[in-house]
């Protein structure tokens, strides 16, 4: 714990095209697996070939704010469990058995920009956080707070099964949903 990226530009990343998930893009600029105590702050990511920041599984505690992420190739900050959906295996994104009840919680995704996203993949949001398994549905969720989200072709926010625990406040969100795959 307690690495920080601060100030960091990072721009023109490579995207993949089969993914887990028909539905959910899964590159990432920074990807942080089971990761706690990390900040990723006023950094800039620029035409990224997908998320800006990935946190996957056991991340907690990680703070993501006050970044700008501008024309990325999909949205801005994606949060997932091992399963990208509770409804089917099919889309099982980590097969260890050891972490399918881990889901990422006390996260804090604050003051962020993410806008004109999209540009490769449609389908996706400006914050996503994925789905979470049953037994973590009412667990300490993530704090989403005080985003500028516009410009999206999806959602600013999505929030998908299995999610109480979280905090959505005061986010400015405009010009979304606009076309998706």
């Amino acid at each position: 714990g307690h690495l920080v990226f601060r100030g960091l530009r990072l721009f023109g990343s490579d995207f993949t095209v089969d993914h887990v998930a028909v539905r959910t893009n899964q590159d990432a600029a920074i990807h942080l697996v089971n990761a706690h105590e990390v900040e990723v702050a006023e950094c800039r990511f620029e035409s990224v070939g997908g998320y800006g920041v990935w946190l996957h599984l056991d991340a907690r505690d990680n703070v993501i704010r006050g970044n700008e992420m501008v024309d990325g190739g999909a949205g801005g900050v994606l949060v997932t469990g091992a399963r990208f959906s509770y409804l089917s295996a099919a889309d099982l994104h980590t097969a260890d058995p050891a972490v399918q009840e881990l889901a990422p919680g006390g996260n804090v995704i604050l003051g962020n920009h993410i806008h004109h996203g999209g540009v490769i993949r449609a389908y996706c949001s400006g914050v996503h956080l994925d789905s979470r398994p049953l037994s973590r549905a009412q667990a300490r969720g993530n704090y989403v707070g005080f985003n500028h989200l516009h410009d999206l072709p999806r959602n600013g926010i999505f929030a998908f099964r299995n999610q109480g625990g979280n905090l959505f406040e005061a986010n400015h969100i405009h010009d979304v949903i606009q076309r998706t795959n």
